[in-house]
């Protein structure tokens, strides 16, 4: 029994030695790494009103309006487009929410004293503040206190909406690069069935939102497929 004892001790021995030497023989290499995440940044850059209120973008108008001009509609190709009347006049101004935060990605369009065949245009811009390439993916127009008519027949007395909008400009899919701006034409015209007296005793003017919506240039999805 003794020697038996000896043996399985020098057993014991042996495999710790056997541990011990493959422990020194073996190592680790370790690989580190720092991964910066991009950007996906875009937001309306500036914009141009055919007819703002007061002769200065942002100024909000006082109970007369005192615009530049008072454009009205015009048939593709005429050059006979303004009637200076110093009556109507619209604001655009980067979109607020209850709680005072400014929202650059969403636009609040205000159009005041309009009456049918009032119409006014304007050059919207937008670009990108991140650091990849987006596509315009999608826009809306949200109106706040009325309905979009479906054409341009402003003197129908039974037109489907008050206010007749359009994105003139066709930019779905567009590409911008880092620090890129584009733009596009924007255009509304109020229809025979506006509401008299909106925005005045009190009341909102018609005011509507032009939102915009960008996506990393890989993850552009065709609305046509």
């Amino acid at each position: 029994m003794k020697k038996v004892g000896l043996l399985v001790l020098a057993l014991v021995i042996a495999l710790g030695g056997l541990g011990v030497g493959y422990a020194m023989w073996s190592d680790t290499i370790t690989v580190t790494g720092t991964v910066d995440t991009a950007t996906v940044c875009f937001q309306w850059s500036s914009f141009d009103d055919s007819d703002m209120c007061l002769g200065t973008e942002g100024d909000r108008p006082t109970a007369t309006p005192v615009p530049g001009k008072d454009p009205k509609w015009a048939a593709p190709g005429s050059n006979d487009r303004y009637w200076d009347k110093n009556v109507a006049c619209t604001e655009i101004e980067y979109y607020e929410d209850e709680d005072g935060k400014v929202d650059p990605q969403k636009l609040l369009i205000t159009v005041y004293n309009a009456y049918p065949g009032y119409y006014a245009d304007w050059e919207l811009h937008w670009m990108n503040c991140g650091t990849i390439p987006i596509r315009i993916q999608d826009f809306t127009i949200e109106p706040l206190n009325f309905k979009i008519a479906s054409n341009t027949n402003w003197q129908n007395p039974e037109a489907d909406g008050e206010i007749y909008i359009n994105f003139v400009d066709d930019v779905i899919g567009d590409q911008l690069h880092p620090g890129d701006e584009s733009s596009a034409s924007f255009t509304l015209l109020v229809m025979q069935t506006a509401e008299q007296g909106m925005g005045m005793n009190d009341t909102e003017p018609y005011k509507f939102l032009v939102t915009m919506q960008a996506v990393q240039w890989n993850e552009y999805q065709d609305p046509d497929e």
